[in-house]
């Protein structure tokens, strides 16, 4: 019985994202690299909803959902808790709901239907913080070896410094 549910699951997630393909190729590939679709098994509905006004009019009508800035962190942490509870402790997390400047949200860092490679994420910081201190460019304390990223020092999520 199992197995069968496990293979309607699989045909539906196929089906559902078969219907966004014509028209969003690119992303569907990206997603399908995510392990928010190799490990969870989630499909375009998770995030957009069913969407069946988009689909039938050929785009002319808005998807169901299409997460504002501030809608972010609350979509996400419907699964990661733990790191929203984390986020909406944040500078960034205050600005966005503030609507006081563009500031990062989760998809900022990880992406919308793709993981974005830390170089990728480090330079959307660098486009807003211009200016680092000296600590910020020096090599972690105890490695000689390791790469200097922002998260040697901030914390993940709320991004305040840590101690070093």
């Amino acid at each position: 019985m199992i197995w069968v549910l496990l293979l309607l699951m699989g045909s539906f997630r196929m089906e559902a994202q078969q219907d966004c393909a014509p028209c969003h190729n690119e992303q569907i590939a990206d997603f399908g690299k995510h392990k928010h679709n190799t490990k969870a098994g989630l499909q375009c509905g998770v995030c957009h909803g069913p969407s069946d006004k988009h689909r039938k009019s050929n785009g002319e009508a808005p998807p169901d959902r299409v997460a504002a800035p501030d809608e972010v962190a609350g979509m996400c942490g419907n699964c990661h808790l733990q790191e929203k509870n984390q986020y909406v402790e944040s500078k960034h997390h205050h600005a966005v709901v503030q609507r006081t400047a563009k500031s990062a949200n989760c998809s900022t860092c990880h992406g919308h239907h793709a993981m974005k490679e830390w170089t990728v994420t480090q330079a959307g910081c660098a486009r807003c913080h211009t200016s680092t201190p000296a600590a910020c460019k020096e090599k972690p304390v105890g490695s000689a070896v390791a790469k200097v990223t922002c998260m040697n020092c901030h914390a993940r999520h709320t991004l305040a410094v840590a101690a070093r």
